[in-house]
């Protein structure tokens, strides 16, 4: 048994009036920050905040605290900064996002356009957007994915994990997403359609789409996806399977199945630190090594961040954890989702640096 995962509860700031919002997704922006989407079951929009961390001290009398101060208790206080409004709603089983060369790419449904939908428009996994937001301009835009599929593909990648540009006139055929997962990798966004099992790639500089044709072995719906470095690796992780429970996959080298997983029940939820991934599950926190192969089974077991947690790497070794609900991470149980901020907790999940 190697050291544990350290816990530490912040402060997080929010903006007034946040009574009838829940939280709905966290992507880590870079430089410590954080983004988090706050949806609003009831008006269909969201409202898009960054927390950012500060340190403050506690000095001389209770409750006066001076930023900067030297000496007394520090307490960690995110700061919450609202940007433009985001007219999507976002579902915890269907809205996912990732950041990449200072954009953050969004997928989800577009409530006017289900309001629209003829009778052709049988899925809601059919009536999808894409919303991007630039860091440096501040705003976001909206992509109408045409009848939910991605693209148009500029490029495919073969079997050899070699990429090609498609020949004019020609293009490839999607299907609608169906519940995706993202993250970043090399620079691009990375989709993952559990319908296809195919990874889609988006380059933020040049606006244009990849396709990956090689296929995904196995995504269950109870799946979780993370990107580590050195060198940048996508794994795939889900429970109850009696022969693979991860899968990895590189752009150039594609998918491949991982032996020797533990076995997790249920639950399953993973994070990036590193070139290491932790896995929380009903079955303990395990840490996988993405250079040895190996896995180190933590002491922090009740670490289990239950369908209401969001959670969002700050740097190489801790990750903020927002938790909406009542029932905190480590209580081994679900509480029901609270509306506004007040039920809305954080904390730090720290690894220590001699795992890593």
């Amino acid at each position: 048994m190697k050291g544990p995962i350290s816990v530490r509860w912040h402060v997080l700031d929010w903006p007034d009036d946040m009574e009838e919002y829940y939280l709905g997704l966290t992507i880590p922006i870079g430089e410590g920050r954080v983004m988090v989407i706050m949806e609003n079951g009831t008006r269909h929009h969201c409202r898009t905040i960054v927390l950012d961390p500060y340190v403050e001290r506690n000095k001389g009398a209770e409750g006066e605290r001076n930023k900067g101060a030297e000496g007394g208790r520090e307490t960690v206080v995110w700061r919450a900064t609202q940007m433009p409004r985001k007219r999507m709603k976002p579902d915890n089983d269907y809205v996912t996002g990732s950041c990449a060369g200072g954009v953050v790419v969004t997928y989800g449904l577009d409530r006017d356009w289900i309001d629209r939908c003829d009778t052709n428009c049988d899925s809601v996994t059919k009536c999808r957007h894409m919303s991007v937001f630039r860091l440096d301009e501040r705003s976001w835009s909206r992509v109408p994915l045409k009848r939910g599929t991605l693209g148009p593909f500029t490029h495919y990648i073969s079997q050899d994990g070699s990429r090609t540009s498609l020949p004019e006139g020609l293009k490839l055929v999607q299907q609608p997403l169906d519940i995706p997962l993202a993250c970043a990798i090399d620079g691009e966004h990375a989709v993952l359609d559990r319908a296809t099992r195919r990874m889609s790639l988006y380059d933020p500089d040049t606006e244009t789409w990849t396709q990956d044709t090689r296929r995904c072995p196995y995504i269950p719906r109870d799946s979780c996806i993370a990107t580590v470095t050195e060198p940048e690796t996508v794994h795939l992780f889900w429970p109850q399977s009696s022969t693979h429970r991860h899968c990895t996959y590189t752009t150039r080298g594609g998918w491949v199945k991982e032996k020797g997983t533990p076995v997790f029940p249920s639950g399953v939820r993973c994070q990036a630190f590193g070139r290491n991934v932790v896995v929380f599950s009903s079955n303990g926190s395990h840490m996988y090594d993405g250079i040895s192969g190996e896995w180190t089974k933590l002491q922090s077991a009740n670490l289990v961040p239950h369908s209401y947690a969001r959670h969002a790497i700050v740097n190489t070794n801790t990750a903020l954890v927002i938790v909406s609900g009542q029932t905190r991470v480590g209580d081994g149980q679900e509480g029901e989702r609270e509306r506004g901020t007040d039920g809305i907790t954080g904390h730090t999940l720290t690894v220590d640096e001699d795992l890593l």
